[in-house]
């Protein structure tokens, strides 16, 4: 919030004092009280360059009807920008991260394009991503298939990250009336996450800010 603020109105609030804002307007939310399990993890999940490793998961979506929607993703681990996604009103199918693998290579490249050197994508060990099809699909583009170790979600961190964002950020205020209600809205909220929500790692800048940054930086790279 301190740094939509002092982007918006063109500022420099510190933290103590947007904090006291917000606490004296009842905007502040409680602090988290879960626990990680599991597996410990001292890997690092980000990397330096944009076409060494991108992640996925998935995300549910329970509907107020007791429709679900599930929602495939995929991050670039050094931008944090949503590369693609894939929605559906049941559950995730290989043939559906399949799809998500062919949307975040043209998302990067264009259609006809591929990655000159090979680009891991990491996920958990869950059957749609484990697929042989799966796997033929991901190396036609370059991608190299990387699983996280069992009981270790810390292994994907930024995946992690992202649902817990896209759950407090943008779910709780969403109309969850019904799947067809929910399909709806994700484009504009993945939007608004890529052009808007400031992530501290990127210097409070969006992931689009901060990938557009550095073409102005080094517009060749």
């Amino acid at each position: 919030m301190r740094a939509l603020a002092n982007r918006e109105f063109e500022t420099a609030y510190d933290l103590k004092r947007t904090q006291l804002v917000m606490e004296l307007n009842g905007w502040k939310l409680p602090r988290s009280t879960r626990r990680r399990t599991g597996r410990a993890h001292t890997g690092r999940v980000q990397r330096d360059m944009s076409i060494e490793r991108w992640c996925s998961d998935g995300l549910d979506i329970a509907c107020w009807n007791g429709d679900l929607v599930q929602l495939g993703f995929a991050l670039d681990c050094h931008d944090r920008e949503v590369l693609a996604t894939v929605a559906v009103p049941r559950d995730l199918r290989a043939v559906d991260i399949q799809t998500l693998m062919h949307r975040a290579v043209t998302s990067r490249f264009g259609e006809h394009e591929r990655p000159s050197a090979p680009i891991q994508w990491l996920s958990e060990n869950g059957r749609i991503y484990t697929a042989l099809e799966t796997q033929i699909t991901a190396e036609r583009p370059h991608l190299v298939p990387i699983t996280t170790p069992a009981a270790s979600p810390q292994s994907n961190g930024m995946s992690e990250a992202f649902v817990n964002t896209m759950r407090r950020d943008y779910i709780v205020a969403a109309d969850l009336s019904s799947a067809a209600a929910v399909l709806d809205q994700i484009p504009a909220r993945i939007a608004d996450y890529n052009a808007v929500a400031p992530h501290s790692a990127l210097g409070f800048q969006s992931p689009q800010q901060y990938r557009n940054t550095l073409v102005t930086a080094d517009p060749n790279g």
